[in-house]
């Protein structure tokens, strides 16, 4: 579940809900930054939301998790930078490979699999 909230220049902000299936672009989405002078994204949540209507007959919603939850395969500087520069500290991963030199690789990250990376399911975690 997506939740954006997008201002616009006369300052009017408005909340976008969207619900997609997995590897689908949610998080891409979410990192949105906007080439329009004036305007303004704010990610809310880009992976669950909790939503439930308030007593004033609003709806509000939460993200339950801290950061952003992407797919890995095929994200890349070419594809998405935002993403890359996101994960380049403070960062774990799942299913990737790790490199010889202790980095971390994954299919489509735009090099081939360096020779003695180690691939499989271990969660590594780069600080």
């Amino acid at each position: 579940m997506l939740i954006l909230g997008i201002t616009n220049p006369k300052g009017v902000k408005k909340y976008f809900a969207a619900a997609f299936p997995s590897a689908c672009g949610k998080t891409n989405l979410a990192m949105l930054i906007p080439t329009i002078p004036g305007w303004k994204v704010e990610t809310v949540g880009d992976d669950i939301a909790w939503m439930k209507f308030g007593e004033d007959g609003k709806l509000y919603a939460i993200n339950p998790e801290a950061g952003f939850f992407g797919v890995a395969p095929y994200t890349s500087m070419e594809t998405n930078p935002n993403a890359m520069l996101s994960c380049a500290s403070n960062t774990i991963f799942t299913n990737t490979a790790l490199t010889p030199d202790g980095d971390i690789w994954w299919e489509g990250i735009g090099t081939d699999i360096p020779t003695g990376s180690i691939t499989g399911t271990t969660m590594f975690g780069i600080l």
